[in-house]
């Protein structure tokens, strides 16, 4: 129960590292590593939404719907877009949402 418990705070800290911003985690101890490599994947949604935004091929639209129907908007969306793709490429995509 003890191992579960530093686990489960782990990931909760990845958890809010990312919402604010942090994109990386000092890892003390080998067991950390493949929580903290999970927790760096991307979503496959994101993954994909980033893909089309980087790959925008129509200079008429200003906004797309997308299979996830999010509607990403290519001036606005391409730093996010450069950043996911980037951490997918790096860390993995995360198949299950």
């Amino acid at each position: 129960h003890e191992n579960e418990d530093w686990a489960k705070g782990l990931i909760r800290e990845l958890e809010l590292g990312k919402l604010n911003g942090f994109t990386g985690k000092t890892v003390i101890h080998p067991s950390q590593l493949p929580i903290i490599a999970n927790a760096m994947k991307v979503s496959r949604s994101d993954y994909e939404d980033a893909t089309d935004i980087l790959n925008w091929s129509n200079e008429d639209l200003g906004v797309q719907k997308t299979k996830s129907s999010r509607m990403n908007e290519v001036k606005c969306h391409m730093r996010w877009a450069m950043k996911i793709k980037t951490m997918g490429d790096i860390y993995g995509i995360r198949e299950n949402e």
